[in-house]
């Protein structure tokens, strides 16, 4: 996939700021440009949307694993939605990751 980013000069710092920490990271720029997409749009979302957001999980799946979470009190949702066999472990991981980055302390 191709993708083309439009910017005003304002921007120019922000370019050479992903580039700076492409090279640190040993990431390329577009790595890090996804990156940085990916946690400003996921910010401050629940699991479930999170997982929804990631493409990961359906919206229709999301809502059956959160009624059956109704039925169960204390169980986690990421429990639930790995045992009807939803998401990956890779999925979970990653959808957790994000969220523990983006929840305040």
């Amino acid at each position: 996939m191709q993708m083309t980013i439009y910017f005003a000069e304002d921007d120019l710092y922000l370019i050479k700021r992903a580039e700076q920490e492409a090279t640190a990271t040993r990431h390329s720029l577009s790595a890090i440009v996804m990156t940085a997409l990916e946690s400003y749009l996921l910010e401050n979302e629940r699991l479930g949307e999170i997982l929804v957001g990631l493409g990961c999980l359906k919206r229709a799946d999301l809502n059956r694993a959160l009624e059956v979470q109704k039925k169960r009190p204390g169980e986690l949702l990421g429990a639930i939605l790995m045992e009807l066999k939803m998401v990956t472990p890779a999925d979970l991981r990653r959808a957790l990751a994000i969220q523990k980055e983006k929840t305040p302390a």
